[in-house]
């Protein structure tokens, strides 16, 4: 991939002309390209089969969908203090992780039994 983003050009389509060196996605490509040949080096220094670094996980959406969760827990809240996020994480983590999904494709565990105790 790395080579195909090198060697790719972009043409004007009305006049022709090359604006590959103003089309920003290329190099940002690249250097995503380059941070993850990196990354795996490091994660996988003796290149051992059956590793595998799953690229959809490594993104920032899940992060803002987390603190996307507080700030709902304190009306929109940008600045929650830190007692705050305490709060609302021990709430969300208690209120998913004891939650089964039906649809699930793993059998249920004792979380049940969790709850009841007192």
């Amino acid at each position: 991939m790395v080579e195909m983003f090198k060697n790719m050009k972009v043409i004007n389509k009305y006049d022709g002309s090359d604006v590959t060196k103003i089309v920003n996605f290329i190099n940002g490509l690249l250097i995503t390209i380059s941070g993850l040949i990196m990354l795996w080096n490091t994660l996988n220094p003796e290149q051992k089969k059956g590793f595998a670094l799953q690229t959809g996980r490594i993104s920032q959406d899940c992060l803002e969908n987390f603190f996307g969760i507080f700030r709902q827990q304190h009306a929109n809240s940008y600045n929650p203090t830190p007692i705050q996020l305490i709060w609302a994480y021990k709430k969300i983590f208690c209120l998913e992780y004891f939650k089964h999904s039906l649809n699930a494709n793993c059998i249920e565990d004792l979380d049940s039994v969790l709850c009841k105790v007192n």
